[in-house]
């Protein structure tokens, strides 16, 4: 009586619906590992691409001897009046020169300290983990082959985006 009640249309239909949940739950890892590579490239793309826009922000803004644009690539957190006047006023100067490239590199630690300055102790207001090294056309009078390099712009990354460091008072 048991071989009775299966049919042989029950016996393929139940052979067709596990199949068709078998392929479904295949096509649904499929798509969820299509979608997870997908965001995985924007995101590599978009934390790569970082400095990428920073170089070329900061290559315009020398170019263009643009300090207000220049100013606009830096963290000014925790950084006072004082020092952003300072700072702009320094890039004033800095940004009558002539550039020959500006490179990101890795940070040499002889340029990352902390000085004190009546008793305030002043670091740089993110962690460094870039430099942005700057190289000029000699002054005039200079001898043949020489090149001006600046100390580098020390850079740090705040929100997946890079930005040129002040300085500020230890917290």
């Amino acid at each position: 009586s048991s071989l009775r009640s299966r049919s042989p249309v029950g016996v393929a239909q139940l052979w067709i619906v596990r199949h068709q949940y078998t392929f479904m739950k295949k096509v649904t890892l499929f798509g969820f590992i299509v979608l997870a590579a997908i965001v995985g490239v924007l995101f590599w793309h978009y934390f790569n691409g970082a400095e990428a826009r920073f170089v070329h922000e900061a290559t315009m803004a020398f170019e263009k001897h643009d300090v207000n644009r220049l100013q606009a690539l830096y963290c000014w957190d925790r950084v006072s009046d004082v020092t952003k006047e300072k700072t702009w006023e320094a890039n004033s100067n800095t940004l009558s020169r002539t550039v020959i490239d500006i490179e990101l590199v890795d940070p040499d630690p002889q340029y990352i300290h902390d000085w004190k300055v009546g008793g305030v102790t002043y670091v740089a207001n993110l962690p460094v983990t870039k430099q942005l090294q700057v190289r000029f056309e000699p002054p005039e009078g200079s001898a043949s082959g020489v090149h001006y390099v600046m100390l580098p712009y020390n850079v740090g990354k705040k929100g997946g985006k890079l930005y040129l460091l002040s300085v500020a008072p230890v917290k």
